[in-house]
C-alpha cells in the first residue's frame, strides 16, 4: 500500500480525535481532565506532579496546573507535599478519581487495540514511540516508559528504581515514569 505522509498525518490526529469522540463521558469532564485521570491512574509516585503530566500530555505547566485546579474543585484528586522531592507536590486521586482514571478517556482505544494480533500491537507501538521520539521539540523532554524496561531498575532485593533509591512493588513496575530510559539503548 502506498500512502501519502499527509493523509496519514491526517488519519493518525483522526484516530486521537476520535478516541474521545468515543468515550461515554457521564462527569462531563473534558478532554484534557478526562487525560489527566487517565494519566494520574497509571503514573508512578514519582510522576504524579503537574510538571509530568504537562509533559505527557504535550501541555505548559501553567495549563496542567489549571487542570489539576479544576479536578481538586471536582474532588476528583488531592495535591499533598512529594515526599520523593519536597519541592513538588504530589498529585493523587480520590477513589472517585480513580473509578473516572481507570478507563477514561482511553477504553474505546484500548478494546481495539487488544482485538490487534500481538505482533501487530509490537510494531505499532515501535511505530508511534518513533514518532514520538521525532515530534519532541527537545530532545531532553521526558520520554515516559513503564519502570519494567528502564536502565535505572535495580533489582537487588526486590525491585527498586536505582535514580531515586525507592522500592518499587510489582504493580509500580507496570506504570508510567517520567524519568525513564530505555534499557535497550
Amino acid at each position: 500500500m502506498n500512502h501519502d505522509v499527509h493523509s496519514m498525518a491526517l488519519l493518525m490526529y483522526r484516530l486521537c480525535r476520535c478516541s474521545h469522540g468515543a468515550y461515554d463521558n457521564p462527569h462531563e469532564l473534558t478532554q484534557s481532565q478526562a487525560m489527566a485521570l487517565c494519566y494520574y491512574y497509571r503514573a508512578n509516585r514519582v510522576s504524579r506532579t503537574i510538571s509530568a503530566f504537562a509533559a505527557f500530555n504535550a501541555t505548559t505547566v501553567g495549563t496542567a496546573s489549571t487542570v489539576v485546579d479544576s479536578l481538586v474543585r471536582r474532588g476528583y484528586v488531592t495535591r499533598t507535599r512529594s515526599p520523593v522531592d519536597r519541592r513538588s507536590m504530589q498529585i493523587d486521586l480520590t477513589e472517585r478519581g480513580r473509578e473516572i482514571g481507570r478507563g477514561a478517556p482511553i477504553r474505546a482505544f484500548v478494546d481495539a487495540l487488544a482485538s490487534l494480533t500481538e505482533e501487530r500491537r509490537e510494531a505499532l507501538v515501535s511505530t508511534v514511540n518513533d514518532l514520538l521520539r521525532m515530534l519532541r521539540k527537545e530532545p531532553e523532554r521526558a520520554h515516559f516508559g513503564l519502570c519494567v524496561n528502564c536502565r535505572h531498575l535495580r533489582d537487588d532485593d526486590g525491585p527498586a528504581c536505582g535514580l531515586y533509591d525507592i522500592p518499587l512493588s510489582e504493580h509500580e513496575l507496570r506504570q508510567l515514569c517520567v524519568k525513564f530510559e530505555n534499557r535497550r539503548h
